[in-house]
């Protein structure tokens, strides 16, 4: 880390991570052991090491419960690889693992899933496209798109997310979800106000590129707004 400049660093359980593990004794007790393993290696190096926890949605309580003892033993938020088992965090069922994060007041990284939630058919015969090179970045995006249309803003105001990879393709794509939100008339979505989609996004994604992408992604900043912080 010195060698190259890195001065913290935060780890995390990377994908698939607990997002896969069909019994959800087990995933609550995966997820317990990483968090507590981590806690530990940051406790040893608390200048140089922070850290999210792993989340066993499997069961919403019960990963309401390891958050919040994630964040008791020195972890500072959280991190989900995408899916779990095909089932995506704007589902009622995850009332109280949304609850309990905003009231820790700890943001929420959605990660992509090296294990698709389903087939896609125009990556078919090319694997390399169903990988990091591509689709785990609209997958990724879209699961954000969904917490904004389903409505978990609304109910979770005070809830962070945090998508990695420049936005997982929203930035650049802001002016057309703001052009088109609120057309299709069918869709539970169309609720939202023209701006619903800028408005939330800017401020709670963060990117991996330099700030001169950050820039020409996002646009300049709005009176009042931080714009897209770099990570």
């Amino acid at each position: 880390m010195d060698r190259h400049g890195v001065d913290m660093q935060v780890l995390s359980l990377t994908s698939p991570g607990i997002q896969l593990q069909p019994d959800p004794d087990i995933a609550v007790a995966d997820a317990r052991n990483a968090n507590e393993f981590l806690a530990g290696i940051i406790n040893e190096h608390p200048t140089r090491f922070a850290g999210l926890a792993a989340i066993p949605l499997q069961d919403p309580p019960r990963a309401a419960v390891e958050l919040r003892h994630a964040i008791e033993v020195g972890l500072c938020g959280a991190l989900v690889n995408d899916h779990t088992l095909g089932h995506f965090l704007d589902e009622p069922q995850y009332a109280p693992f949304w609850e309990t994060l905003q009231d820790l007041d700890v943001p929420l990284y959605i990660h992509p899933n090296a294990v698709s939630s389903d087939t896609w058919k125009v990556v078919e015969g090319y694997p390399a496209l169903d990988t990091a090179m591509w689709s785990w970045a609209p997958r990724t995006g879209g699961h954000a798109m969904r917490l904004i249309f389903g409505g978990i803003f609304d109910r979770y105001p005070d809830a962070r997310i945090i998508l990695g990879h420049m936005g997982e393709f929203l930035p650049f794509q802001l002016s057309r979800l703001d052009s088109r939100c609120g057309t299709h008339r069918g869709d539970p979505g169309s609720r939202h106000r023209q701006r619903d989609v800028l408005d939330r996004l800017p401020l709670r994604v963060h990117g991996k590129s330099g700030p001169v992408h950050a820039h020409r992604a996002a646009g300049p900043r709005r009176p009042g707004a931080s714009g897209i912080r770099q990570r």
